[in-house]
């Protein structure tokens, strides 16, 4: 077994461990809201900021595949909640500076070897599977965000 300390807490990495190979499913936080210092939260206790995301979950995340990766190779499946490339966002000029520290950190992940199946299969394909509605947006006949 293999300890994930604080990235169990919220339950979102499950771990299958296979005879030859692990696979590791992870709902990675979004990151939406900052602290709320009036209720004493700090930016890097709280899930959903950016500080968490970026100095807490990340490198605890990329540890523990890491650990995972010296017995045996590592398949990472789920929702990293990061447009790497521009592509992968319908309006990148509109949020592309605000993912700048996810999308670092995701780069590390590649460094490390680790390969994003998606746009090596699909280059160039724009495809998207998150049509928020946290802030009045909806999803179109199209595919398309609008506003309601």
């Amino acid at each position: 077994k293999v300890d994930i300390g604080p990235l169990s807490k919220e339950g979102r990495v499950i771990t299958l461990m296979m005879e030859h190979f692990s696979i590791v499913g992870a709902y990675v936080p979004r990151t939406v809201k900052p602290a709320n210092k009036d209720k004493g939260e700090s930016e890097s206790e709280n899930p959903n900021s950016i500080n968490y995301r970026k100095d807490v979950w990340d490198p605890q995340f990329r540890d523990y595949l890491e650990k995972l990766r010296k017995k045996k190779p590592v398949v990472v499946v789920g929702d990293l909640n990061v447009p790497a490339e521009k592509i992968d966002m319908k309006y990148p000029n509109f949020l592309w500076n605000a993912t700048v520290d996810e999308r670092e950190n995701f780069e590390k992940l590649l460094k490390l070897g680790y390969t994003d199946i998606f746009r090596k299969f699909n280059p160039g394909k724009q495809v998207f599977s998150l049509y928020s509605t946290s802030n009045g947006g909806t999803r179109n006949e199209k595919g398309s965000w609008k506003r309601v």
